[in-house]
């Protein structure tokens, strides 16, 4: 990571942390659920004291919010689950569909809550389009699950539904849009949940290559070492996307801002024939850094 900053003889450089969550724009896409409102959501499962209200929520795109209570961890995570109202519209083999909301946790072990969120039929055999598991902080964050239709799913016969018996927690959820993209989608320029969530700290990889992973399927690399289409989506998105690598000239005073992702950085100064560099490494709290041409 380099940055190149051009004129005068002393720098002082800040560094912005890219902010946790940045409403992104959506694609255009026809309404699953209608004209449904947040009392078409229910909650289901058999989990023990669990509870479901709704609440009224300030400074966000929505007014209302669901909020969820849960006791303690089920014996399985669809124990205690919330359920989108039925689906309104056909969705046709090979179409794609995105689901998009807010959540945040008001109470949960280190306040941080756990979740999984499925697209899927709402009956046997439970044929899934999309899935992912959610950690929710105290500050409200959007998800973003999209997949694609191995099949014509009829009205009525789909939904997306959150499994929150997994431990002890409360949550609220709004801002909830279910969208039929159509089939003739770029799948690399939709929406998907930021990584610059506070809770994260690092990724955990479970396998890679294809040759020694528990599931073969899931693997970034091929046998032959040749990236998969996910391992150039992982390369794409760790070298290009989340990495920050820019150029900036100073103001009258010497000094410019640039925002980037957490990391350690190697920040070049040029001046005439004169160039000095040196490291820093960004926090949350951002990062000041001083450099000095003789």
């Amino acid at each position: 990571m380099r940055l190149f900053v051009l004129l005068l003889i002393v720098l002082s450089l800040s560094i912005h942390y890219v902010c946790a969550e940045e409403p992104l724009p959506l694609p255009p896409g026809a309404s699953v659920y209608g004209d449904a409102k947040l009392d078409d959501f229910h909650l289901m499962g058999q989990g023990a004291g669990a509870d479901f209200t709704t609440s009224v929520v300030k400074d966000m795109p929505f007014d209302q919010a669901i909020h969820v209570h849960v006791d303690a961890r089920t014996a399985n995570a669809w124990d205690v689950q919330i359920e989108t109202p039925l689906s309104t519209i056909t969705l046709k083999k090979d179409e794609y569909i995105l689901a998009v909301f807010s959540v945040r946790c008001t109470a949960a072990p280190n306040n941080v809550g756990m979740f999984n969120a499925f697209i899927q039929d709402n009956g046997p055999p439970w044929v899934g389009l999309a899935q992912t598991d959610v950690v929710a902080g105290q500050e409200w964050q959007r998800v973003y699950i999209h997949g694609k239709a191995i099949r014509d799913f009829l009205p009525g016969k789909y939904e997306l539904t959150l499994h929150l018996g997994t431990q002890a927690q409360t949550l609220e959820f709004g801002g909830f849009s279910l969208l039929d993209l159509g089939p003739n989608v770029d799948i690399d320029k939709l929406p998907f949940a930021r990584i610059s969530y506070p809770g994260t700290t690092a990724f955990t990889m479970w396998g890679y290559w294809q040759g020694s992973m528990w599931n073969p399927s899931a693997a970034l690399v091929r046998k032959d070492w040749s990236l998969k289409p996910n391992g150039k989506m992982w390369m794409n998105l760790v070298h290009k996307e989340w990495w920050t690598d820019t150029t900036a000239t100073t103001d009258a005073v010497g000094a410019c801002k640039t925002r980037g992702f957490l990391g350690d950085y190697k920040i070049t100064v040029t001046a005439g024939d004169k160039t000095q560099s040196t490291l820093v490494t960004l926090t949350k709290a951002g990062a000041d850094s001083t450099v000095t041409l003789n």
